[in-house]
């Protein structure tokens, strides 16, 4: 039910922002509403596999299985995207991978239930068909605005069908007030749309691998927002994941300007492949 309320409200925020002022990006062509389609159901399975495998584990081990992700574009991309396998980007890679593993606390006391521990790896599964198909949407030429749009809307048509909506509906009638408004729309929009919005431009930029791999930083934001916010202390495995992450996103950037040139290239290349073919037929 949390993943298909912040479905909608980030689908119906994107979509009234868009109407108002860019109705434009509402165009696209039906040949790539399948892919819209998988990215959004990908999306969706994502948080709701997620906070399954919370339920069934911890939050350290959650977050660990979700952030296999990187490593699996990294294989899919390859695979499916032409992309190269770098010592740069296996050993950014591993530096993200050990931080974020330090930060969560995984090290320590923690609880694994099979099923569980199925649940989070296919949210790291789920999370890496998204970032692939996002990358080819990106590589056929889609506009990433419009592409995170029919996203939304497909992840949030996924959640109203599998959560129960009368129930989900009742449940926020009867707690509804000015608070939970605002948290619904601070949790559809900032940590949210705009996060996807960010990572959609990024892979649009980047390779699909790269780009999966920077996203570890968040538990690294998190734990920082939680010494300036809540005043928690920072253990010193946590400074070290910190330490790790920073140094992986050090070594993804610099591996990522020459991947980022390749990448324009190959795009370049693709399009006039295609523009070449539509004129000959």
């Amino acid at each position: 039910q949390m993943a298909a309320i912040r479905n909608c409200v980030a689908a119906i925020v994107l979509a009234g922002l868009a109407a108002a002022v860019s109705p434009g990006r509402f165009k696209t062509c039906g040949r790539e509403l399948p892919l819209f389609a998988i990215s959004g159901i990908s999306l969706a399975a994502t948080g709701s596999l997620y906070y399954a495998a919370m339920e069934r584990t911890s939050a350290a081990v959650a977050v660990m299985l979700l952030y296999t992700s990187p490593a699996l574009v990294m294989l899919l991309s390859a695979l499916f995207l032409q992309e190269r396998l770098t010592i740069g980007k296996l050993g950014g890679l591993l530096s993200a991978l050990a931080g974020c593993g330090l930060i969560s606390g995984i090290a320590g006391g923690t609880r694994f239930e099979p099923s569980g521990v199925l649940i989070g790896l296919l949210s790291g599964l789920a999370y890496s068909i998204y970032t692939i198909s996002v990358k080819i949407e990106m590589r056929r030429g889609n506009d990433a605005v419009t592409a995170v749009i029919y996203c939304f809307f497909f992840a949030a048509l996924t959640g109203i069908i599998f959560s129960s909506p009368g129930q989900t509906v009742a449940l926020i009638l009867a707690q509804w007030d000015g608070r939970l408004f605002l948290l619904m729309m601070g949790l559809g929009l900032l940590c949210y749309t705009v996060p996807y919005l960010l990572y959609t431009f990024a892979i649009q930029r980047l390779p699909a691998g790269v780009a999966a791999s920077m996203s570890v930083i968040e538990p690294m934001t998190a734990a920082l927002l939680s010494v300036l916010l809540f005043g928690e202390a920072l253990s010193i495995p946590a400074m070290i994941g910190i330490a790790a992450i920073l140094i992986s996103a050090a070594v993804l950037t610099r591996d990522g300007q020459e991947a980022e040139k390749q990448e324009k290239l190959y795009v370049r290349e693709m399009r006039m492949h295609s523009k070449s073919r539509s004129e000959n037929m």
